[in-house]
């Protein structure tokens, strides 16, 4: 059975690099806005928390190709 943190790392390959910062979404009811599971939530946030500066610099490459 896959977890919501490995199927965010499958959907990160094919989406891109934002999967990790939208993952930090969060409604006013303290549910996740990408629906991930609450038991699954707090893992979830420090795996995607610890991408975050390869996150950044993945974006920071992509728009500076734009240019």
């Amino acid at each position: 059975m896959m977890t919501w943190a490995s199927a965010q790392h499958a959907a990160a390959a094919r989406l891109g690099r934002e999967i990790p910062v939208l993952c930090h979404l969060i409604g006013a009811d303290g549910n996740s806005v990408l629906g991930i599971p609450q038991d699954e939530l707090a893992r979830t946030l420090d795996v995607a928390a610890d991408s975050i500066p390869a996150t950044v610099i993945g974006i920071f490459r992509f728009w500076r190709a734009q240019t």
